[in-house]
């Protein structure tokens, strides 16, 4: 199941859940989505194991600032699920959603990680452009007066 499925889910079971005189038990439902976001955090995990040499980059970006922006999508991937299931669910009670909080951990840390370093690195040669930028053009030989570029 895909991320936005296990959204989409989470979403239609809270319609229910907000609905008066309505008195159906979801913890099953509710299981089996923590399962599916289970799988969804490990294909996220090696999408990012894959890719992470080599993202995917979109048309218009530099290659600095499409590596972030695929970091950030992928974060974005697996955080909009999980914010929406501790709404729910209280994730720090069980075994499941302890191991589930302590999986999308490392996973968020990785992609945080990825995106500073890159922003960083970036940053670096900002300074280094900065520095050519405040160098002198032109140079007069002192003997001959003759400018050299």
């Amino acid at each position: 199941m895909k991320t936005f499925q296990v959204e989409q889910s989470l979403l239609f079971l809270n319609k229910f859940q907000d609905l008066e005189g309505v008195k159906i038990d979801f913890s099953d439902k509710y299981s089996k989505l923590l399962q599916n976001f289970s799988k969804e955090l490990d294909a996220v995990r090696k999408i990012y194991e894959k890719n992470k040499e080599d993202p995917p980059l979109s048309r218009n970006l530099t290659p600095t600032a499409g590596r972030i922006t695929w970091a950030r999508q992928l974060y974005q991937r697996i955080s909009i699920p999980i914010k929406l299931l501790q709404d729910k669910i209280h994730l720090n009670k069980t075994d499941d959603g302890k191991q589930l909080i302590k999986n999308f951990n490392k996973i968020a840390e990785a992609l945080l990680q990825y995106e500073v370093l890159f922003y960083r690195n970036w940053e670096r040669s900002i300074d280094l452009i900065k520095k050519g930028m405040q160098s002198t053009v032109y140079i007069r030989h002192p003997e001959t007066k003759v400018c050299f570029q």
